[in-house]
C-alpha cells in the first residue's frame, strides 16, 4: 500500500527530486500491535536530517494522522513495515535545489508474511557475517543521514546470494562495509558494536559515513544506563580479533548477535543479557500516546 502527500496512490511525479537525484530522506519503522515502534526517535531523526539538508520537514503531527489513517485503511495489521520518505518534491532540471521547495510524503507499508524459520535461530545463536568488496565513500556532509542514495548498500548486497537461495547453515546474514580508508563502518543495512572482554561496548563514530541508527542511539543509551562502558570511535578491522563478541542492529531485526565473520569465530553469548534483553522489548514495543 503506498500514500503520496495524503492519499493513497500508484503514481509519484516523474520531476520529483527523490527520483531523479536522491534528494531526500528515508525512515524504516517496526509496526507491532497495530502501532509504530520507537516512532518518536524515527520523527526525531527525519526532522533532524531535513534541517541538515534545508527540506522543510511536515509537522509530525501530519506524519502521524496520515500513518494511522493508512493504517486503519489496511485493516490495522499486528505486525508490518512501515516506510515513511521526505523528499524535496518538484523542481526545474538541473541539481539546484528550489528556491522554495515543496516537499514530497510518501508512505509505504508491507504487512509481514510468514516469519522464515531460520530467523529465530539467527536471534538466539547468532548469524554469519562477511566482508564486502563494495566500500563506502568519505563524505562528512552526509555522514549520519538516512538519504535516499543507497547505491554503496546496493552494490554491497549484491556480492552474496539472498538467505533463500543458499543452505541453511551458510546462510550469510549481513556484509561489513569499510570506508575507502580502511575503517570499518556498518553492515550494508545494520550498525555493528563489538564487544570487548571488559563487557564494554564499541561501534564506529560514523563521522564521515554510515547511517546513525535509531536503535544505535537506543543501544549507547541503554548501555550507559547500565553502567557498561561504552565508545564511539574509529574502528579498524583488527579490532574484530581483538572482540570478544559482535553484533548488528537496526529497527527491524532488533539486535543480532553474531557468531562468525568470515572465519573468524566469536561467541554469541559475549552480549549481556540484560542488555540485549533491553534493547528487544525497545524496539518491539509500541510508544503509547505516539
Amino acid at each position: 500500500m503506498a500514500w503520496v502527500n495524503g492519499g493513497p496512490a500508484t503514481t509519484l511525479a516523474s520531476e520529483d527530486r527523490g527520483l531523479l537525484y536522491g534528494d531526500g530522506l528515508f525512515e524504516t519503522i517496526a509496526i507491532r500491535q497495530g502501532q509504530p515502534c520507537l516512532w518518536r526517535a524515527h520523527l526525531e531523526r527525519l526532522a533532524a536530517g531535513a534541517a541538515r539538508l534545508g527540506i522543510p520537514m511536515p509537522p509530525i503531527a501530519q506524519w502521524r494522522a496520515e500513518t494511522a489513517a493508512m493504517l486503519a485503511a489496511a485493516g490495522v495489521p499486528a505486525s508490518a513495515t512501515l516506510k515513511l520518505v521526505l523528499t524535496r518534491g518538484t523542481g526545474a532540471r538541473g541539481y539546484a535545489p528550489p528556491a522554495a521547495p515543496c516537499p514530497t510524503r510518501l508512505l509505504l507499508l508491507y504487512p509481514d508474511g510468514p516469519q522464515r524459520p531460520w530467523l529465530r535461530s539467527w536471534e538466539q545463536d547468532g548469524v554469519l557475517v562477511r566482508h564486502c568488496r563494495t566500500r563506502l565513500g568519505i563524505n562528512p556532509s552526509l555522514a549520519g543521514l538516512k538519504h535516499l542514495n543507497r547505491l554503496e548498500q546496493v552494490l554491497a548486497r549484491a556480492e552474496w546470494p539472498p538467505p533463500g537461495e543458499a543452505p541453511v547453515a551458510t546462510r550469510v546474514a549481513e556484509g561489513l562495509m569499510l570506508d575507502a580508508w580502511g575503517n570499518l563502518v556498518c553492515g550494508t543495512m545494520t550498525n555493528l558494536f563489538l564487544v570487548d572482554a571488559d563487557g564494554g561496548v564499541r561501534t564506529s563514530d560514523l563521522a564521515h559515513c554510515g547511517v546513525a541508527g535509531t536503535v544505535r542511539d537506543l543501544v549507547l543509551r541503554c548501555a550507559d544506563q547500565l553502567g557498561m562502558p561504552v565508545q564511539c570511535c574509529r574502528l579498524r578491522p583488527s579490532a574484530l580479533g581483538r572482540a570478544r563478541g559482535a553484533f548488528l542492529t537496526n529497527a527491524l531485526i532488533g539486535l543480532w548477535p553474531v557468531r562468525r565473520i568470515d572465519d573468524l569465530n566469536l561467541d554469541p553469548q559475549a552480549l549481556p543479557p540484560v542488555l540485549a534483553a533491553r534493547i528487544r522489548q525497545a524496539c518491539f514495543t509500541p510508544e503509547p500516546d505516539w
